[in-house]
């Protein structure tokens, strides 16, 4: 049987002198002082999040609940968005002033 797996897209970006690293489909970050560490210290931190579900029993439901299949390959991923955007939104007055 083949190791369950879990397809996860990261994100880094550099902030106050660190790297942070985030999954953001999972809503877990991290940060390192470097590229390397801080891709070590993401991975980590996503490991403890999905053993800590596992231990709770509730693995399978939050991946489902956050957008997750399984596949018929076992490897669970994420829905597929349609379109990426960016877009701007205005601010509340007080905080535009602030």
């Amino acid at each position: 049987m083949n190791t369950p797996q879990i397809k996860l897209k990261t994100e880094f970006f550099e902030e106050d002198g660190q790297i942070i690293g985030i999954a953001p489909e999972i809503n877990v970050g991290s940060s390192g002082m470097n590229m390397e560490d801080a891709q070590r210290s993401l991975k980590e931190a996503v490991e403890l999040w999905l053993e800590g579900c596992q231990e709770m029993g509730t693995l399978e439901q939050v991946l489902e609940e956050d957008g997750f299949k399984r596949e018929a390959d076992g490897i669970w991923t994420h829905r597929q968005a349609l379109s990426h955007q960016t877009a701007i939104f205005n601010l509340p007055d007080a905080l535009a002033m602030a």
